[in-house]
């Protein structure tokens, strides 16, 4: 995700570092913002809040190398001479952060629900890991050893479907 944090203008303004764009940043900012949102194809939605010159922090999701200049692009003008990129980072979170849950309904048979349920309580607590070796590509060849779990940065850079999925990786 990238974080975007926009500052007040007074806090800009007072600060003795500040430098204001130029005529050509300007042109330069504005032809990027038209660029970013021609490609994108953007849809803004401003939900329970409007654009404004307060602090506050955006987050765009990570899926390409342009979610910062997308994200900047769909904020107004004056927004956009106040606002840059502060920080990139990916994040990661399962069942034990809280990023993910998985509801299980109440037509699943008890003692399956039971099951299943002391699976997500053993991966809440660390005693499962799901992504354990020996976990092999489709061609049969073994990515993760046997015994061994899977590390962020390896599922993360996870090109393959594993063994038994009939399917393609897009190209």
């Amino acid at each position: 995700m990238t974080a975007i944090e926009s500052w007040n203008k007074a806090q800009l303004l007072s600060s003795p570092k500040a430098v204001l764009p130029s005529g050509l940043c300007r042109l330069t900012g504005a032809t990027i913002a038209a660029v970013a949102r021609l490609v994108s194809g953007y849809t803004v939605r401003w939900i329970e809040c409007q654009p404004d010159t307060c602090q506050r922090v955006y987050f765009a999701n990570h899926t390409s190398h342009l979610d910062a200049v997308v994200l900047w692009s769909c904020l107004p003008r004056e927004l956009r001479l106040l606002t840059r990129p502060v920080a990139a980072q990916d994040y990661w979170g399962g069942l034990k952060e809280g990023t993910v849950e998985l509801p299980i309904s109440d037509l699943v048979p008890a003692p399956v629900k039971a099951e299943a349920e002391q699976i997500i309580a053993d991966i809440k607590s660390g005693t499962f890991q799901p992504f354990t070796g020996p976990i092999k590509d489709q061609a049969g060849v073994e990515k993760i050893p046997a015994g061994v779990s899977a590390t962020t940065a390896e599922l993360a850079s996870m090109n393959y479907y594993v063994e038994g999925m009939k399917a393609e990786m897009p190209k």
